[in-house]
């Protein structure tokens, strides 16, 4: 899977890197732990994975709802357990 094909609202990392994990958006994605967008393009066609929440609570020893709340907190996105 490429970074293009992530839908919009769900957390992946590129190249298997799950300590850097990202929120898709509508005009291209933010970068979790510090808030930094990309918006250009430049990565769409690299390697993608798609990580649940509950895989990314595990990564942080945290819980999906520490996760949601992060996600708002660093990005103003509210996602659901759903996403």
């Amino acid at each position: 899977m490429k970074v293009k094909d992530i839908k919009t609202g769900q957390v992946f990392n590129i190249e298997n890197t799950p300590s850097y994990p990202k929120l898709k958006t509508d005009q291209g994605y933010v970068d979790i732990r510090d808030n930094i967008r990309n918006d250009n393009g430049n990565c769409d066609n690299l390697d993608a994975e798609v990580m649940p929440l509950e895989s990314l609570a595990k990564e942080y020893g945290v819980t999906a709802d520490e996760i949601i709340n992060w996600i708002k907190l660093g990005t103003g996105i509210t996602l659901t357990k759903a996403e």
